[in-house]
């Protein structure tokens, strides 16, 4: 078999030049976020948006605002292996970094730290270790040097071996379940290494224990369970221990190498992605692993299942088998979805598929020869919509990075070359943030120095995002509505807003948050119209935002889900729990519901689907509920009900597991609306228990530090999750709590005044409204009810002597705030002689000048009058009323 030789160099300089000019699509520039003085290889982000980079050194430095740290976050480069291909390989946050503090970094030991080894490049073994981030949710996070905690590796005969120059591998990812992965490259030399080659450092290995006799196999260690080489290890990130679900456990001896492997036969596998959306609290999910391969083929493999096999040193590229080794081959072996080296391949339904033809189009280049696994594109406005859902990857020798997309049986649909840089591509990741590509590359044209680039669309202009917040879109026949666009944004912050608002009805408006009397009392003769938003950036740029408005109903309601038979709750494990729920259903407009139950998994603050129903009465069996300390799960029942007009109501069922015996119960407040300049705001909640509470954010923009809630630069509805995970032998977990709050951007608050209005004397005349704002922004009016309408900025009366209620209110822009005045008035008559005749009239009667009346009065009533009251035979009260007659003139209250 040919080999590759792929040494990667890094040699820090303090200045260079560096031409910015890509080949990128039509609509898409590059910019430079970071020059580093040194190769950087591989970038993570948190869930505030600040990256993480690092460098084979050992050196690991924060990035805030796309401006790098001007000292490391954390040096280990006096004990890290910096030769070859060596150096510090992988880094992962903990899924609860911004609560726990807690990194994982995977690196070579130097050599000088194993006895009696020499100069390097010498043999080594890789370790993982955890360090701890002292405070990471704060604007400066500092690591603790001194907490390295390790999980593999705690000396030179226990971490994966390296036994050449190459073949390390070396990336962290985690699992949905919280379960650690690492995928460890075979350590090998680069050629047909079945132990004892020349050309490794094989002797040297044997010598001071890196590696055992029956382990000097080269590149056949990837198939072996005694060695951790060329493995996919899942291990507990709290003891480095393999995990009881792993295919070759063992319970004897969970440290062994056999318990920690996951899946086998790779070569280098130096990237690992988890596939979003995929496992649960109990699995970790599927990953998409870059395997480094010969000159036959670079690998993107799928890992769906404990226990795969993936075939090197036997088997390579979809329909390679290397005659060079001992005649056992695993007799199972797991073909990669993409193969590419002097062309592209697909594996589709386990054929090989090359690149361009009907079966798979796209783009079929050569130059292939060190696959990087990148990041998947998802729900973001910044790229057109065809990268949606798109898997980026690279090469680092051609400098392209392609995109594919996969079906539900992750065959790809398409490669496309979506670009060529100018230098070597080391890591591609998407920002949770602006949704951009950020890709760390290297020059090794000269001397080595790295930068990370910044990938933006310029056709789409980050297209703003419309959303329309509106708490009820139903009612009466007529009714007013207040839609509010404040959630909507623009992912290029120097983008200005404007808002347009439009009723199916015919009415529109501008503005942030508006007003509308939408439907007719009167002569209604449709059941909903369309309210449509229309959000529109500095560049015409747009996106649009529709919501129904329905008239002459109401929304069902979950008032209840019960169980048959009864589960408490806090439940026994033991029989399984299963039921029968139903739902206590309130509906008004006795309309049909149709039914939709789901029963989730829960932890800590997230869940994972288990069941889905559409029977008003399913069944269900409950998931297993885990009794662990220091974490939180619950099984959770919900029940959606809709009406055939499309008006929803959810209902939650939550059961905790009796693990310990005493039960507790939580109290939550709810934060207070915010906007997202505010630092962070403090959170209440408290346990029967007294136990400390514990936060987690289960949807919106946002963060928890300690016992506080921060915010990103971003407006949204954020739900937070109160938790108190309980404690051994003590108390159980407690059921969770969850409150939300609107987070906006901060505008303005405008001074809006209103100066009274007089009453009206006549039938159909016209007030002038004056009312006035210390802003540029309009003042405007809504009769929202009595017998009046507007017409521009007057009142026209259409019915004296009714009372009638105005809104005063001022809409908002992208930078001032919305608000409002309510105010009532009642036009009076000019003159009244009332008989027992008179209709239609209110209670209390206004009169400019007299009244005159011989009306029997039929319960309490006020008489005012400017001039005088003339009460004439006829009139009379019932016993008990109150009469009450002023010379007051119009404006009495």
């Amino acid at each position: 078999m040919n080999s590759k030789l792929l040494i990667i160099f890094f040699i820090g300089i303090l200045n260079f030049n560096t031409s910015n000019a890509q080949d990128l699509p039509s609509g898409f520039v590059s910019e430079t976020i970071v020059n580093h003085n040194a190769g950087l290889i591989g970038i993570e982000f948190d869930s505030l948006g600040r990256a993480y980079t690092f460098e084979k050194s050992g050196k690991l430095w924060f990035i805030k605002n796309d401006n790098i740290s001007s000292t490391p976050f954390l040096d280990i480069s006096f004990k890290t292996a910096e030769c070859c291909e060596s150096g510090l390989q992988g880094f992962a946050l903990d899924p609860q970094y911004l609560q726990n503090g807690y990194i994982y970094l995977a690196y070579v030991l130097k050599e000088d730290s194993i006895p009696d080894n020499q100069p390097a490049p010498a043999p080594s073994v890789g370790r993982i270790s955890r360090f701890t981030v002292m405070n990471p949710a704060s604007p400066n996070p500092t690591v603790d040097i001194n907490s390295e905690f390790i999980l593999i590796g705690s000396n030179f005969s226990n971490g994966w071996p390296i036994t050449y120059i190459g073949h390390v591998g070396g990336a962290l990812a985690f699992g949905t379940d919280g379960s650690l992965l690492f995928s460890a490259g075979d350590g090998a030399s680069f050629g047909d290494d079945n132990g004892s080659d020349p050309t490794s450092f094989f002797q040297k290995s044997l010598d001071i224990g890196i590696i055992t006799w029956d382990q000097n196999i080269g590149s056949l260690r990837a198939q072996e369970l005694n060695s951790l080489s060329g493995k996919i290890l899942r291990i507990d990130k709290n003891t480095g221990l393999g995990l009881p679900d792993n295919p070759y456990y063992d319970g004897n001896d969970p440290g062994s190498n056999a318990s920690k492997t996951y899946a086998r036969g790779l070569r280098n596998p130096w990237k690992l992605l988890k596939i979003p959306h995929t496992g649960s609290i109990s699995q970790p999910g599927k990953f998409l692993i870059g395997d480094v391969g010969t000159n036959v083929a670079e690998e993107i493999n799928i890992l769906e299942s404990p226990g795969e096999n993936f075939g090197w040193p036997y088997f390579e590229g979809i329909d390679f088998e290397d005659t060079n080794r001992p005649p056992t081959p695993p007799a199972v072996w797991k073909k990669p979805v993409i193969a590419m080296r002097d062309a592209i391949y697909g594996n589709i339904h386990g054929n090989k598929t090359e690149v361009g033809t009907i079966s798979l189009p796209g783009d079929n280049l050569s130059g292939n020869a060190s696959i990087v696994i990148g990041d998947f594109y998802h729900d973001f406005a910044s790229y057109p919509e065809i990268y949606h859902d798109n898997l980026f990857f690279g090469d680092f020798v051609s400098k392209n990075i392609y995109r594919t997309k996969f079906d539900a049986n992750y065959n790809p649909e398409f490669i496309y070359k979506f670009g060529t840089l100018n230098d070597q591509i080391a890591a591609i990741r998407t920002s949770p943030v602006n949704g951009d590509l950020y890709v760390c590359v290297i020059d090794l044209s000269n001397s080595t120095f790295g930068q990370i680039i910044r990938i933006k669309a310029t056709n789409s202009n980050s297209n703003p995002i419309s959303k329309i917040l509106l708490p009820v879109n139903f009612g009466s026949a007529s009714y007013i509505i207040s839609p509010d666009a404040s959630l909507s944004y623009d992912p290029n912050p120097n983008d200005s807003l404007s808002y347009h608002w439009e009723l199916s009805d015919g009415q529109s408006s501008t503005g942030l948050k508006p007003y509308f009397k939408v439907g007719d009392a009167n002569n209604l003769n449709y059941n909903f119209i369309w309210l449509k938003l229309k959000v529109v950036d500095s560049t015409g740029a747009f996106s649009q935002d529709s919501l129904k408005i329905h008239f002459n109903t109401q929304k069902p309601i979950v008032d209840n889900i019960i169980a048959d038979p009864d589960l408490n709750e806090y439940v026994d494990q033991n029989p399984i729990n299963t039921a029968q729920f139903t739902a206590a259903v309130i509906n008004p407009t006795s309309e049909p519901i149709n039914y939709k139950w789901e029963v989730y998994d829960s932890h800590n603050g997230h869940r994972h689907l288990v069941h889905v129903s559409t029977d008003p009465q399913p069944n269900f069996s409950l998931p297993n509920i885990t009794c662990e300390s220091g974490a939180s799960y619950w099984a959770l029942v919900r029940c959606t009900i809709t009406s055939d007009k499309g008006l929803s109501d959810t209902k939650d069922l939550l059961f905790s597991k009796n693990c310990w015996g005493t039960n507790q119960t939580l109290t939550f407040t709810k934060p207070s609306d915010t906007t997202y300049n505010v630092n962070r705001i403090k959170l209440t909640s408290s346990a029967t228990s007294l136990l400390p509470i514990t936060f987690f954010i289960t949807s919106g923009p946002g963060s928890i530090y300690n016992d506080s809630l921060q915010f990103i630069s971003k407006p949204g509805i954020i739900t937070i999750r109160a938790t108190q995970h309980g404690q051994e032998n003590v108390h159980n977990i407690a059921p969770y709590k969850e409150q939300s709050l609107i987070v906006r951007k901060p505008r303005v608050n405008q001074s809006l005044t209103y100066n009274f209005i007089p009453s009206a004397n006549k039938p159909a005349s016209r007030i002038k409204l004056n009312g006035t704002t210390n802003t540029i922004d309009s003042v405007r009016f809504l009769v929202i009810s009595g017998p009046a309408h507007i017409i521009g900025d007057s009142l026209i009366i259409d019915t004296l002597g009714k009372e009638i209620t105005l809104i005063v209110y001022v809409a908002g822009t992208d930078e001032l705030n919305f608000g409002f005045i309510e105010k009532k008035m009642t036009t009076c008559f000019d003159g009244i002689n009332l008989t027992i005749s008179t209709t239609n009239i209110d209670n209390p009667l206004r009169s400019k000048t007299v009244i005159i009346s011989n009306q029997q009065l039929i319960d309490n009533w006020k008489y005012f009058a400017g001039n005088g009251i003339e009460l004439l035979p006829g009139f009379k009260t019932q016993v008990g009323s109150v009469f009450e007659a002023k010379i007051a003139g119009c404006d009495e209250n």
